[in-house]
């Protein structure tokens, strides 16, 4: 059963959080991947009585308001708030793709708070010498506009944001087999389709911003190294993803060498989350001394 609420900022700003699995369990915060919403999180069904999964809209997305000057500080401070909510001293992190990217940036704001680190299928933008060069052409793209014309791509982006149809068509023109895969099964080809219509619910225009604005964040430099992230991080990669390929993982596990780097065979870019090895992923690898 998913639990749909709402956590009010000082500033006015509302996020939407999702809520799965066992309320005394412990706690994991969710990171979306780009595009995306909080709909993507998928808790099986193996380790529902285990975790205590809060996933949730970043600005722009599903039920999250917009706010154009979000930056890096804002998304740690909105993580301590939805913990603060549901009375979580100790964060442990979950990041999906470009996810994982903002879970680095918020573990080193967040600091001792974060006990636990875990980034599926994360970017190594910072890390890897041509991060363009082992990315799929839709990515590379997007992450090229940020940095030479930040000023157009929202409005180029529309194009894409018209509705969850034509976003998730653009997305899996970039996936492996493996992934298609797993997204045609009849459970997961409707949690795509939501988790897509969530990320363009607030208009071509509002969700096309967000994506942009992401995107920007992304590129933008960033002033640390990941010897600072918590003491127990795991870096985890399928070996067929064709959205980022596995020298993200190489890059990011040689840059933080207290970290664990776990490839996974035979699984794309979603798969590992949504596809039948969820339930061991969970197990093997994320909630593994947690």
């Amino acid at each position: 059963m998913t639990i749909e609420c709402c956590i009010d900022r000082p500033d006015g700003r509302r996020l939407r959080v999702l809520e799965q699995g066992a309320p005394d369990a412990p706690v994991w915060i969710y990171l979306h991947g780009l595009p995306g919403s909080a709909d993507e999180a998928r808790l099986p069904e193996a380790v529902a009585e285990k975790v205590r999964l809060l996933a949730f809209d970043r600005p722009g997305f599903g039920g999250s308001t917009s706010c154009p000057e979000y930056t890096l500080a804002m998304l740690a401070e909105d993580i301590g708030a939805i913990a603060d909510a549901y009375s979580v001293p100790t964060i442990r992190l979950l990041g999906f793709s470009a996810g994982g990217l903002f879970a680095l940036a918020a573990a080193r704001v967040l600091g001792e708070r974060v006990s636990r680190m875990v980034s599926v299928g994360a970017p190594a933008l910072h890390w890897l010498d041509d991060p363009d060069r082992e990315a799929a052409a839709l990515t590379a793209g997007a992450w090229q506009g940020a940095r030479d014309n930040p000023a157009q791509l929202a409005e180029s982006l529309t194009a894409l944001t018209g509705d969850g149809a034509t976003l998730q068509e653009a997305m899996r023109s970039s996936l492996s087999a493996e992934d298609l895969a797993v997204l045609d099964e009849s459970d997961t080809k409707h949690r795509f389709a939501q988790t897509m219509t969530q990320a363009t619910r607030q208009g071509p225009a509002t969700s096309a911003s967000a994506l942009s604005r992401e995107l920007q964040l992304m590129v933008s430099p960033w002033r640390y190294e990941l010897e600072t992230l918590p003491a127990s991080v795991n870096f985890i990669h399928g070996d067929s993803d064709q959205l980022l390929t596995v020298r993200h993982l190489e890059a990011l596990h040689q840059s933080c060498p207290h970290s664990r780097a776990v490839i996974l065979p035979g699984e794309g870019h979603y798969s590992p989350l949504l596809g039948p090895g969820a339930s061991a992923l969970w197990t093997d690898w994320i909630l593994e001394n947690a």
